[in-house]
C-alpha cells in the first residue's frame, strides 16, 4: 500500500488531523497534466500548500485551475482535480509533495510515478521514500486519443498504473482489464480492425456494449444477447473508437 504520511495540520480551534493523499489519474495533452489526487484515509487534508514537481517545475496545488472542487480541502474518499501543470505528452515524472522546503528529502515527498522513461530527477527521492521502485516507469499511453493513467490503489509500483479509456475525473478509477489479459469467457475480438462500414463483435459473454470517440463521448450503446454479432458502423465518421463490454475494452478503428 502507499506510504502513509502524516501531516498536521493546524485548525483555527487548535486542534489537528492527519491524513493521506494519493496521486490518482494524470492525463497530459498539448504538454499541460490534469492531475487528479484522492484522499483514501479517515480525516480531511488542506493540500492548498502541497507542490507537485515534475523537474525543473514545481508548483503548488494552490496555485493550479481547479477542476472539479469548490476548496482545497480533501474529505475522505474525495477525489479533487488540477490542470495547467507543465508535463511532457511523451516522458515525466509527477511528484507530490508537502511542501516546498527541500525537493531532496524523502521525508517530504508524499506519492510519485514517472511515465515514458525511468531516472527522473526525482525518482531516488522517491524510491527512498518506498513511493517508486528504481528505473521503473509506467508506458506512455496515447494522451492525444484521450488515454489517461490511473492508479489502481494497490502499491508503489509501475505495475499499478494503467492506461484507461476514457478517463474518469472527479470519480473511482475505472482500471479496465485489456482483451489480453481478459477471462475467456470475456475475451473480445473485433473484426475487422480497420473497419469500413461494419464490424463483427465476437464474446462468450453477454450484456452492456458501449462505443466511445477519443474524446471520451459515447456514441452507441446496446445489450449484446448472442455471440456473435455484426455492428453498423454507417453514420460514425472516420476514426478511432473504443469498445467496451464488461470489464474489457477494444480499440477499433472506422476508415
Amino acid at each position: 500500500m502507499k506510504k502513509h504520511v502524516t501531516t498536521c495540520l493546524t485548525l483555527l480551534a487548535g486542534a489537528s488531523v492527519f491524513g493521506q493523499v494519493v496521486l490518482n489519474e494524470i492525463l497530459v495533452i498539448n504538454n499541460m497534466a490534469t492531475i487528479e489526487l484522492h484522499n483514501p484515509g479517515t480525516t480531511s487534508v488542506d493540500v492548498s500548500g502541497y507542490y507537485l514537481c515534475n523537474f525543473p517545475t514545481y508548483m503548488s496545488v494552490g496555485s493550479l485551475t481547479l477542476v472539479s472542487s469548490d476548496d482545497l480541502v480533501l474529505d475522505p474518499g474525495e477525489f479533487l482535480v488540477v490542470s495547467a501543470f507543465p508535463s511532457n505528452n511523451a516522458d515525466g515524472e509527477i511528484g507530490l509533495y508537502l511542501n516546498n522546503t527541500d525537493f531532496a528529502d524523502s521525508d517530504n515527498i508524499v506519492d510519485y510515478m514517472e511515465y515514458g522513461s525511468g531516472g527522473h530527477q526525482r525518482e531516488p527521492v522517491a524510491v527512498a521514500a518506498g513511493q517508486w521502485v528504481t528505473g521503473g516507469f509506467v508506458p506512455t499511453p496515447n494522451f492525444l486519443l484521450g488515454q489517461a493513467l490511473a492508479y489502481d490503489g494497490e502499491g508503489n509500483t509501475p505495475g499499478d498504473w494503467q492506461d484507461v479509456f476514457p478517463p474518469t475525473p472527479d470519480a473511482e478509477n475505472n482500471t479496465v482489464t485489456t482483451v489480453g489479459d481478459s477471462p475467456a469467457d470475456v475475451m473480445v475480438q473485433v473484426y475487422p480492425n480497420p473497419a469500413a462500414d461494419r464490424i463483427s463483435l465476437s464474446c462468450l459473454a453477454n450484456g452492456l456494449v458501449r462505443i466511445y470517440d477519443v474524446r471520451g463521448v459515447m456514441v452507441r450503446e446496446w445489450i449484446k444477447q448472442s455471440a456473435l454479432e455484426e455492428i453498423d458502423l454507417s453514420g460514425l465518421q472516420a476514426g478511432n473508437y473504443y469498445l467496451t463490454l464488461g470489464d474489457a475494452a477494444v480499440k477499433f478503428r472506422k476508415d
